[in-house]
């Protein structure tokens, strides 16, 4: 979306997958208003190698840091600048009906609802929401119509987010946007086109199932079982 691609100083884009059994990367370039694709490059998360006791010589986030590392030294992307997924599983997305209201009243009324949906405090919580629409549905008095307004909210961990911003910053780049695969996959496939769509997407760990109405997400669940 162009709100996304906006972030951006420059007419390249540099954007990081980070998986649970691979990293990708995709080096795009604006040409005539739309991004081609320059280069691309994965990096396999296998097994750390063992000492001689048997021991990991090397954690796994240390493993998904040096092989971010030498992924960036072997494409030499011409943009310091990276937008980045991270797994579905590692957030939560709920679809939230209110009543018609005002902006900043509907903004205090989302951080007022995240506590039935997030099991952790607010504080701790990367917290994010979008109006999509507002609908007619019938009073609850059954005479007449009220307006409801739809709010899809998003929620990651802060250490979550802390963890792959760190993975950036140590190399030396800026991260301009980190999102949930959900809504990357969504774009890549659906964009905005008008209908109801229902995106599979079956990783190494995890399947994420994601319902797609007129180029929104409405709604995603995973399921821990992947390929």
């Amino acid at each position: 979306h162009n709100q996304n691609i906006s972030c951006f100083s420059n007419q390249r884009l540099l954007g990081v997958d980070f998986g649970t059994a691979s990293i990708k990367e995709v080096d795009l370039e604006m040409r005539n208003g739309k991004a081609e694709l320059v280069n691309y490059g994965e990096a396999l998360l296998v097994t750390p190698e063992k000492s001689s006791m048997g021991m990991p010589i090397r954690s796994f986030k240390e493993d998904m840091l040096l092989r971010f590392r030498a992924l960036l030294d072997r494409m030499k992307p011409e943009t310091t600048e990276i937008a980045i997924s991270m797994p579905s599983f590692l957030g939560l997305i709920s679809l939230i009906e209110f009543s018609d209201m005002t902006d900043a009243e509907l903004e205090e009324s989302v951080k007022f609802e995240a506590h039935k949906y997030i099991p952790s405090p607010l504080e701790d919580v990367a917290l994010s929401w979008e109006k999509l629409s507002v609908k007619e549905v019938p009073s609850p008095t059954g005479t007449g119509t009220e307006k409801k307004t739809e709010v899809l909210l998003v929620a990651a961990l802060n250490k979550e987010v802390w963890q792959y911003e760190g993975y950036v910053r140590s190399t030396g780049y800026d991260m301009k946007l980190l999102e949930l695969e959900t809504f990357s996959i969504t774009r890549s496939l659906v964009g905005s086109d008008a209908g109801t769509f229902l995106i599979i997407d079956i990783g190494a760990r995890a399947a994420n199932i994601i319902l797609v109405e007129n180029g929104f997400v409405k709604m995603s669940r995973s399921i821990d079982a992947g390929g």
